[in-house]
């Protein structure tokens, strides 16, 4: 009876565990490479389309960490979810 309840609970927490791997994985986050000429508004504009722009702009700063709009060709920046 010991080893029954036992190998329930194992099997109980393992279902767990593969759950949460699984079911709470999200999607990695996208990038792009700044090109001469993009601006933080353009790459906003560009990825997300009809969306507020501004706020998507203080979105990338804020996922980048930037503290200046200057981007610099070559630069990889992390573009937040929808």
């Amino acid at each position: 009876m010991r080893l029954a309840a036992g190998a329930a609970g194992l099997a109980a927490a393992a279902l767990f565990l593969i759950g949460g791997a699984v079911g709470g994985a999200s999607t990695p986050p996208r990038h792009v490479t700044v090109h001469a000429g993009d601006t933080l508004w353009s790459i906003a504009e560009a990825t997300y389309g009809d969306s507020d722009v501004q706020a998507r702009v203080v979105q990338l700063e804020t996922a980048n960490h930037l503290t200046s709009p200057a981007l610099s060709p070559g630069e990889v920046l992390i573009l937040p979810g929808p």
